[in-house]
């Protein structure tokens, strides 16, 4: 005898679970964040790469490996979003940006188009919800691609 919703109940309650799971998790993480415990809120460790099909422009794109953490997230006035890398450049160039999501204008802007590993920082003049991005690039319309092997974590002080 099977009751009314018996095994679709359950498979709904799995789901409620796995979500409630999640996002006691990221409430977990995000506090070892905020009191210190954690001190970036994400990494990458990826290679790209692709076909030059033109000055600016490419044909396909291939990349490998994984990032984890957020790259938008709730920054207060005066904090400095770090972003620490390491990276090899074959061809092109790494992006780097961090603009509040809301305006659009960049508060970190670079073009790293040499190997070798650095750190940028920006000291943020207002609250909001920023947007931390890492991106191969061609590198000014080179036209030659991109193939770039990137290790990178992101937080703020």
């Amino acid at each position: 005898m099977v009751l009314a919703g018996g095994s679709a109940g359950v498979r709904g309650g799995g789901l409620v679970a796995g979500i409630a799971t999640q996002i006691c998790a990221l409430l977990l993480w995000s506090g070892a964040y905020h009191t210190g415990l954690a001190p970036w809120l994400g990494f990458v460790d990826k290679i790209y790469s692709n076909i030059a099909a033109g000055p600016v422009t490419v044909a396909g794109r291939g990349e490998s490996g994984m990032a984890l953490g957020p790259k938008t997230f709730f920054f207060l006035a005066g904090q400095d979003v770090v972003v620490d890398y390491e990276v090899e450049i074959r061809r092109g160039a790494l992006l780097i940006r961090v603009f509040e999501f809301s305006r659009l204008d960049h508060a970190l802007y670079r073009e790293i188009a040499v190997s070798g590993s650095d750190t940028e920082a920006v000291r943020l003049d207002r609250a909001g919800l920023y947007s931390i991005e890492l991106e191969p690039t061609v590198g000014g319309g080179a036209g030659a691609g991109f193939d770039i092997d990137l290790s990178a974590r992101w937080g703020a002080r």
